[in-house]
């Protein structure tokens, strides 16, 4: 079997913080409006306390994204597990952590490069091996996955989690609606709606609750 190119993956442009929306000189005047009225023991009115919220927000986002860029190197030692000379051994082999200072952003680009690079190695040398049952079993599966994959990026799946979350929202709304019809219909009409719905909900369970590839068919 002729062997596969290795795919390399290479960061193009440094790595970016993701994008904070900026708020407006009025957002700022509220929420410092609100501030003052909170140190006085007062309520701020809603719109102040919108503001307040949306500042807040974005003023923990920023300082969240400056702390992600200066991690200390004794905190990420922590963080991952490591020892001083297993993470002098990585930045020996290209791991972006030579001061004192680690940005995870550096770091956890360099990671999913290094992990792109060696799952095609691994699988370079897997399909160069001579064939077997195992070894076609997997590569049965790799493929199955990669369909699964391409039609839930199309749109051509959805997950069992997102259909049954559904549902029993739709149950939810249902049975509500039940409680009402009971009020003005009786509990023998209340009493039909909360049967169709365990009808349904059983159904669901027979048709897609042991359906093992974790999806739903469409």
């Amino acid at each position: 079997m002729a062997r596969r190119k290795t795919k390399t993956t290479t960061a193009a442009t440094p790595p970016q913080e993701p994008p904070v929306a900026a708020l407006s000189a009025m957002d700022e005047r509220l929420a410092q409006n609100a501030r003052e009225k909170i140190k006085r023991q007062e309520t701020p009115p809603k719109r102040e306390q919108d503001a307040l919220r949306r500042v807040t927000a974005r003023n923990e986002e920023l300082l969240r994204q400056r702390y992600y860029r200066s991690v200390p190197k004794k905190h990420y030692l922590a963080l991952a597990g490591l020892k001083t000379y297993g993470l002098t051994k990585l930045i020996g082999n290209g791991f972006p952590a030579s001061g004192k200072i680690i940005d995870l952003y550096e770091v956890i680009r360099w990671l999913h490069v290094e992990i792109d690079r060696l799952s095609n190695q691994v699988l370079e040398v897997v399909e160069s091996e001579p064939a077997s049952p195992a070894l076609e079993r997997w590569r049965e599966e790799k493929a199955r996955l990669a369909r699964f994959d391409r039609k839930e990026r199309e749109g051509d799946l959805l997950s069992r989690e997102s259909v049954r979350e559904s549902l029993q929202n739709m149950s939810a709304i249902l049975r509500n609606l039940g409680a009402t019809i009971q009020r003005h219909h009786g509990a023998e009409a209340h009493q039909l709606i909360e049967e169709a719905i365990d009808d349904w909900e059983r159904d669901f369970q027979e048709e897609f609750g042991n359906n093992g590839d974790g999806h739903s068919a469409r």
